[in-house]
């Protein structure tokens, strides 16, 4: 019986499947495309990072609605206790240990990610220890602390960084807030997940 050897699949030539490269300046093109998509994009410094949120905090709190909105704090966010802190006077805190109760009344959730993706400014949230991932799709404001070094040329690159390849339990991609255009062609934000999602993008202390 005659075996045909297969014919080798052909090198990927990544100068066409790649549009950022990792030289670019990543934090222009991020910013840049994430705004594109509907993100508000604040900068901060690690320093400036509590007050920052805080200031968002106000912000939305007067747009929305009189008196102390009700917040939640993914307990995994390493600055966790300096937001909290800032946070004490103007909004009302909710603990996610409390069940989904908490999760569903809150009006503003505030969380880490995993990455950026400067290609298509996406942020990545993931699931694990202390992080809820219902907090980044149920409040309907949300806001997501990025770090400088978080951002990546593309999604290809975040694959590649997993550690032993190991995909997280959940991944959550978000690129905008959340959108239909389902009810006759009419662009509505908010049905199936927060109406408003903005970016603290903490700049290198360096920088």
């Amino acid at each position: 019986m005659k075996t045909e050897t297969p014919t080798p699949l052909p090198a990927i030539d990544d100068t066409l499947v790649r549009r950022v490269g990792s030289a670019d300046d990543l934090v222009a093109i991020f910013r840049a495309q994430a705004q594109s998509v509907g993100l508000n994009v604040v900068e901060s410094s690690p320093q400036t990072l509590a007050p920052s949120v805080a200031e968002l905090v106000r912000r939305l709190s007067s747009a929305t609605r009189a008196g102390r909105p009700r917040i939640i704090i993914e307990p995994a966010l390493s600055e966790h206790e300096q937001i909290e802190t800032a946070l004490d006077q103007i909004a009302e805190r909710l603990d996610p240990d409390t069940g989904d109760d908490a999760v569903f009344s809150a009006e503003i959730a505030i969380t880490g990610v995993r990455a950026a993706i400067a290609e298509t400014g996406s942020i990545v949230c993931a699931g694990g220890a202390r992080r809820w991932r219902g907090l980044s799709l149920i409040p309907p404001a949300h806001i997501a602390i990025v770090r400088e070094n978080q951002i990546l040329p593309d999604l290809l690159d975040f694959f590649a960084q997993l550690p032993g390849g190991e995909l997280p339990a959940n991944l959550t991609l978000i690129s905008g807030p959340s959108k239909t255009a389902d009810i006759e062609g009419i662009l509505i934000t908010g049905v199936h997940g927060p109406g408003r999602v903005d970016v603290v993008l903490v700049r290198d202390s360096t920088t």
